[in-house]
């Protein structure tokens, strides 16, 4: 079972008050934040909304509170979703100029299961995100190490997606390839080549 989410009550930077969660409604006992709109929520009340507004691939997290019949619809911070800082890499390109590169943006998630979460959505709908009509992109980030030792299972990924073998890569570098009802491991990417020489190269 998935452990709750909890706001830690030693963080200063959040202002917690003791008011019903105003997104679900639910007043059972639990620790509660103000958003900058004015509103008391849960971290698992907040989780739902977000994770909702991006199963409709929206990225701009807006405040579902409904008070007397309107809903608040102010824009949230994204250190208040639970990303820990979130910010842009190169200058902003002007409304009428595009010279067809990405602009990136670096984002530190709170939780690791959240940053799994995002990398797998992203890659499934990788083909699918656009926001104002521009392509987006997700993909971890690594450092120099980490990057090269991956990039060495690049070959080896590209063959076994050829031969439609199920694999992945996990982290820092580790390739599991599923396998005629085995779970096979390959930390090097040479004997990882030399296990599947020796089952396909023949063929």
């Amino acid at each position: 079972m998935a452990q709750e989410r909890c706001y830690d009550p030693r963080d200063t930077t959040l202002k917690f008050v003791n008011r019903k969660d105003e997104i679900t409604g639910d007043d059972y006992e639990s620790l509660r934040a103000e958003m900058s709109c004015g509103h008391a929520v849960t971290p698992e009340s907040v989780k739902g909304w977000c994770t909702e507004l991006l199963r409709r691939k929206q990225f701009i997290f807006t405040c579902p509170a409904e008070i007397n019949g309107m809903t608040c619809g102010k824009e949230w911070t994204y250190h208040e979703v639970f990303l820990d800082r979130a910010h842009r890499i190169g200058p902003k390109p002007s409304d009428n100029q595009d010279n067809g590169k990405p602009r990136v943006f670096i984002v530190y998630f709170h939780y690791y299961t959240d940053k799994e979460r995002a990398s797998r959505w992203g890659a499934v709908n990788r083909h699918q995100l656009f926001h104002q009509e521009r392509k987006i992109y997700i993909f971890p980030d690594y450092n120099a190490s980490t990057a090269k030792r991956r990039a060495a299972f690049s070959n080896m990924r590209r063959n076994l997606r050829k031969k439609e073998v199920q694999f992945s890569l996990r982290f820092p570098a580790l390739l599991r390839i599923d396998f005629g009802g085995k779970n096979l491991q390959f930390d090097c990417p040479n004997k990882a080549q030399r296990w599947f020489d020796d089952h396909f190269l023949s063929e």
